[in-house]
């Protein structure tokens, strides 16, 4: 069996164990925005979104399961909906601000309906800002155990993962994000997963371009972008033209894409040229989630995907 069919199918096998039972961001959604989305594209999951949502026809939630509930909240937006055409395909809308013009461009083929809760406007863009930073600070603080080898010399040449898993299988990386746009960096591959099953790559840098090489076997598949967030930390400016796979978590960033994002997008504004795909991210994360008092406020409960659990806790490794 060749590498990349073995790593595929052995960690869907891994991840078909159930996460702990406290839902949040990081598991739960598969596009969370601190600020404003500008879209030409969509969303195949839930998402959340802190500002306003502009742009050209749009849809979210369309390969949801279709049971979803109409009562269920899929589409969460603290301000203002300006665009063409929203589709909230299964389940609900929830929004602070208003719609223009006057709600008629909301679809919901799914029988849903959109819901106002005032006090999102003010309040749900600081509460994403306090729990996507907390979960970047989680990973940025975790030991580094595995190693990158880039193209040396000059010449080109593929960028290779050696992953080691630790005691509770996961897979942290450090690297530059300078990788993605040198020239030399011809492709992306994962060379051994060594007992690993999740992974952790913490890129440094400020602006990230993504423009050269591909992802290639096992990384380029489902089940590696369920298992993968990569940690742009120091992030304020990410721009990515190619392929990419896995979560992209990256808290400071306006980020813009062009082709389609095969995992999770959790950013602080999103210039959306290509679609967000699920599935969503299911590897560990450190949730942040808001006292319940703050949650009446927000209007997002169960329904919503937050626990009502105020306490700061590391979720269980997948």
């Amino acid at each position: 069996m060749n590498f990349s069919r073995s790593f595929s199918l052995g960690l869907s096998l891994c991840l078909a164990a159930p996460l702990a039972a406290s839902a949040d961001l990081l598991h739960d959604y598969n596009l969370v925005v601190v600020n404003g989305v500008n879209t030409t594209s969509e969303t195949e999951g839930r998402a959340i979104i802190g500002g306003n949502l502009s742009g050209n026809s749009t849809q979210v939630g369309f390969k949801l399961p279709s049971g979803t509930t109409p009562s269920a909240v899929t589409l969460e937006v603290g301000g203002d909906i300006t665009n063409s055409q929203l589709t909230v395909s299964v389940g609900s809308l929830l929004q602070g601000g208003s719609v223009y013009p006057s709600g008629n461009n909301l679809l919901f083929p799914g029988g849903g309906s959109r819901t106002m809760n005032a006090g999102l406007v003010n309040t749900l863009s600081g509460s994403l800002q306090s729990e996507l930073t907390a979960d970047s600070d989680y990973y940025k603080a975790l030991a580094t155990n595995s190693t990158v080898t880039a193209p040396t010399n000059g010449q080109p040449g593929p960028v290779v993962f050696n992953a080691v898993g630790d005691a509770n299988h996961v897979a942290v990386f450090n690297l530059s994000g300078s990788v993605f746009s040198d020239s030399k960096s011809q492709s992306y591959s994962l060379n051994n997963t060594n007992g690993a099953t999740s992974f952790v790559f913490n890129v440094t840098g400020a602006s990230i371009n993504f423009n050269q090489g591909n992802f290639t076997g096992g990384l380029a598949s489902v089940a590696f972008s369920s298992a993968a967030i990569f940690n742009f930390h120091q992030a304020t400016s990410l721009n990515f033209t190619n392929h990419f796979y896995g979560a992209v978590l990256a808290p400071n960033a306006a980020f813009t894409n062009s082709t389609a994002i095969e995992g999770s997008v959790f950013v602080q504004s999103f210039t959306q040229n290509g679609e967000v795909h699920l599935p969503n991210y299911a590897g560990p994360a450190l949730s942040a989630v808001p006292e319940p008092a703050s949650i009446a406020l927000l209007g997002i409960g169960a329904a919503s995907g937050l626990a009502l659990d105020a306490r700061r806790r590391r979720r269980a490794r997948a």
